[in-house]
């Protein structure tokens, strides 16, 4: 038996069949594993996003939630559904407050796109002036989110992430722009709007996570 095992390991090292022939299959590609992993866990958060932006108040603690379940999984942690349920009681324990003004401008934004693309001739210019400050709003408060953890008040948060969203125009854009790609997909295939939420989710948590904007590294455990 120990000149078998041998023999068998042997044929290991040589990458060679019990016949003699060399193994001709690929190898698996490094990194795939990880990397559907992680688009399992977003399209998980898109779910929930999607879910929780219903009722409209539920959103800005879902996409709290979403972004702190996506930096845990990035980094090792617990991200099964149980922890994303903790983590989703934990994120609307507090934050009524600056929910019904995430809820209340989530309706502005609809009712201005409303008005811009349905407008026979040009746009007014009070609705795209609103549709502009209300983005930039919304891009200060998924900086915010992308960021938030257990416990912290988001008045400090969310002023902080103004702070970033000036000093850190480049990712400010980027934000943006993942929220125009997100409402094209919609635009273009309404059952995205099951996952958009999860994309832009993770675009603001790599927004943050980037060196330009004073995030650390993702296997960090800060």
């Amino acid at each position: 038996m120990a000149l078998q095992e041998r023999r068998r390991e042997r044929r290991r090292e040589r990458g060679t069949t019990p016949a003699g022939r060399r193994s001709t299959a690929p190898d698996a590609p490094r990194g795939v594993g990880p990397s559907l992993a992680l688009l399992g866990e977003v399209v998980v958060v898109g779910v929930v996003v999607a879910l929780a932006v219903v009722p409209l108040v539920t959103a800005l603690p879902a996409l709290a939630a979403g972004a702190l379940h996506l930096r845990a999984h990035v980094r090792g942690e617990a991200d099964g559904l149980r922890a994303l349920a903790g983590r989703l009681r934990a994120a609307g324990r507090r934050p009524w407050g600056a929910s019904l003004i995430v809820g209340g401008l989530v309706l502005v934004l609809l009712v201005d796109l409303s008005v811009v693309l349905l407008s026979p001739s040009r746009p007014p210019a009070p609705a795209l002036a609103a549709l502009a400050a209300g983005a930039a709003v919304l891009v200060v408060l998924l900086r915010a989110a992308a960021t938030w953890s257990p416990g912290e008040a988001w008045g400090p948060l969310v002023r902080r992430a103004a702070d970033r969203s000036l000093d850190d125009l480049a990712g400010s854009l980027l934000v943006l722009l993942s929220l125009g790609l997100a409402a094209l997909l919609v635009w273009m295939l309404l059952p995205l709007a099951l996952v958009v939420g999860g994309l832009v989710v993770l675009a603001a948590v790599a927004v943050e996570m980037r060196p330009a904007a004073g995030g650390r590294p993702a296997t960090d455990d800060a």
